[in-house]
């Protein structure tokens, strides 16, 4: 059969086809040939993203790895106006679980809606982000997929920074596409605010809201005290081992407390900032306006931490 019209969707030969030749031969023994025929099936590869990872905003709160080498600040995945998508792909050629179809993936297009049921706008790609080249080796099965924030924007060219997107990707070769993958919905991240102060009561630094990333960025972080509140800033023991974080206070009538949650011990190394061992607090008196002191990890010899030490600048 002989397709000479534009067919929308799939390939038409996407089941596969066989071409089939037949000859036919000379009597002259010495310069002929036999009549025969022959038979060539084409087949394509059936693949398919059978799961889909999301790391975005969702990264900047899990915990540092098991090992004392990983829980390190530098561990931390920082994705500012990226996402990235783990995409796992399956396809088998000759026996099952072989999984030879994947190296036929040469795309993935990447398309993103409003709610998990989104329809893939394959046709017209109304909807698709982008399509990122795939290069499979023999033996993998997972794919990287890395998009920015200037590949996803509303309808008045707004980046769609800090929203709930749903994003399903479709594998694709030369002619044909597999099936379309399962939703998978996260959050970019836009970056951090300048941030330099401190005005409420009960700040947490933790590593179960980033709070821990946030100050220790290299800036010194001014304590002030909101309406009717006396600022107190908490410390649980989720951080890294090499946490850090510069402080100035900058109220002249009010009491600075820090407190220690969660195992969080705290140690001072200043007469000036005496920790109350029964509450597990230090209580800086009023009076200490532009008093500067700074909170770090207090580590033994084996690297294990023992508790946060609060000392001068």
């Amino acid at each position: 059969m002989i397709f000479n019209q534009t067919v929308i969707g799939k390939h038409p030969a996407q089941s596969g086809y066989i071409v089939e030749c037949f000859c036919s031969g000379t009597e002259d023994p010495l310069i002929g040939f036999p009549s025969g025929s022959g038979r060539l099936k084409i087949e394509f590869p059936q693949f398919a993203v059978t799961s889909l990872e999301f790391e975005g905003k969702n990264a900047l709160f899990d915990p540092t790895g098991a090992e004392p080498e990983e829980k390190l600040m530098e561990s931390i995945t920082i994705l500012e106006r990226e996402i990235n998508l783990k995409a796992t792909f399956s396809g088998d050629l000759n026996t099952l679980g072989d999984g030879l179809a994947i190296q036929n993936v040469k795309n993935a297009d990447v398309y993103t809606g409003d709610e998990p049921n989104f329809e893939v706008d394959s046709i017209f790609n109304s909807n698709r982000v982008s399509q990122f080249s795939v290069n499979l080796n023999p033996g993998e099965q997972t794919f990287l997929v890395n998009v920015t924030a200037d590949q996803i924007t509303g309808a008045n060219g707004e980046e769609r920074v800090e929203e709930e997107i749903f994003y399903k990707i479709i594998p694709t070769d030369f002619l044909t596409f597999g099936d379309v993958s399962p939703a998978i919905s996260g959050v970019m991240f836009s970056g951090f605010d300048t941030f330099t102060k401190i005005e409420q009561t009960g700040f947490l630094i933790s590593r179960t809201n980033a709070n821990d990333v946030r100050v220790g960025r290299g800036e010194t972080i001014e304590i002030f005290a909101g309406h009717n509140s006396k600022p107190t800033i908490i410390i649980d023991d989720t951080m890294p081992l090499d946490f850090y974080g510069a402080f100035r206070i900058r109220i002249d009538n009010k009491k600075v407390i820090i407190s220690g949650s969660g195992g969080a011990n705290l140690v001072s190394s200043s007469t000036d900032f005496p920790v109350d061992n029964t509450l597990n607090t230090i209580e800086i008196e009023a009076g200490k306006e532009f008093a500067e002191f700074d909170i770090a990890c207090l580590l033994d010899e084996n690297d294990l931490r023992t508790g946060f030490i609060l000392g001068e600048l």
